[in-house]
């Protein structure tokens, strides 16, 4: 079935992870409008108009990000544009675990972290974002609470958009309780780290 991520920006979002078994696409076909371009080759200065990257525009990874402490662990999500025009990305990306091998969401959507206003990051083709994670280590947790479950991976949702993006990761588990969330994100930041 559909899940809900209120953890994206532009509010609740549905569909079900990228790749796997059980993929599908409701997106329809987008049509990108173009503006005449009589811009030269310069890199951006920010003066130009620049549309959102879109889930297909985007590669999603974990890195380790800042390692672990107090009973959490505090990776970073990568996207990267691999697409051949530059595009933004402005917020908080959507994020769940996933398990079962078929994209059932575990454990409530993240929650999202800090104050700062979020800022719009320009990826040119090739460039990177990050959104730094805190998972919550599920011992945490009274075990009859959470109902602890192994993750196959992360379902992203990119700022406003609706179609996903799966990471595969087995390095998590994750609470089944729809009620618990173990993830909280931060806003877009430049680069990978």
């Amino acid at each position: 079935g559909a899940q809900s991520d209120p953890g994206a920006s532009g509010g609740a979002r549905s569909g079900s992870a990228q790749s796997g078994p059980t993929a599908t696409s409701s997106t329809p076909s987008s049509s990108t409008a173009q503006a005449p371009s009589d811009q030269s080759a310069a890199p951006s200065t920010g003066t130009g108009a620049t549309t959102p990257c879109t889930s297909a525009d985007l590669e999603a990874s974990l890195t380790p990000g800042s390692g672990g402490g107090a009973g959490s662990m505090y990776p970073y999500l990568v996207l990267r544009n691999t697409g051949t025009e530059t595009c933004t990305l402005t917020g908080y990306p959507g994020v769940s675990f996933v398990g079962d091998d078929n994209g059932t969401q575990l454990g409530a959507s993240a929650g999202r972290e800090g104050e700062d206003p979020a800022r719009t990051v320009t990826l040119e083709p090739g460039g990177a974002a990050h959104s730094a994670l805190r998972i919550v280590n599920v011992g945490n947790f009274d075990a009859s609470a959470c109902s602890p479950t192994q993750a196959d991976g992360l379902r992203v949702y990119p700022p406003d958009q609706t179609e996903a993006i799966f990471v595969r990761t087995s390095d998590y588990t994750a609470c089944a309780d729809p009620d618990t969330s173990i993830i909280s994100v931060q806003a877009f930041a430049p680069g990978e780290s």
